[in-house]
């Protein structure tokens, strides 16, 4: 089903495809007098420094996580004493794998504490 829509300086075809509006993608005068902006503050130096700050941050925060995680998993081992290298070993595999941004495991959620992420 096809359902025109005209808007002054504005046209876009519009398909409801499953349930969900969908546009045909052109971009009237409008968009693009938008997307020359955008472009123009992302050009800046203030920008740019903002996103290295942003970056720095994540990256120190996702350090952090880390660290707790793999003291967690840690925790959740409880190997003897005398078998704490293999712990360490372990644990260090066991946060690789699951706590790198977008691994989609359960270490990234945040609904559950990350004692709870660690054991499962």
């Amino acid at each position: 089903m096809k359902i025109a829509t005209k808007m002054p300086k504005r046209t876009r075809i519009i398909r409801y495809i499953h349930g969900k509006i969908t546009s045909d993608g052109k971009m009237s005068e409008p968009d693009i007098h938008i997307r020359a902006d955008l472009d123009a503050e992302r050009s800046t130096e203030s920008f740019t420094k903002k996103k290295e700050a942003d970056a720095r941050r994540r990256e120190k925060a996702q350090a952090e996580y880390v660290e707790d995680f793999l003291g967690a998993v840690v925790a959740f081992l409880a190997f003897h004493p005398n078998h704490a290298d293999l712990a360490d070993r372990l644990a260090r595999v066991v946060t690789d794998h699951a706590t790198p941004v977008g691994s989609g495991t359960v270490a990234r959620t945040k609904r559950i504490p990350v004692e709870q992420r660690s054991s499962a």
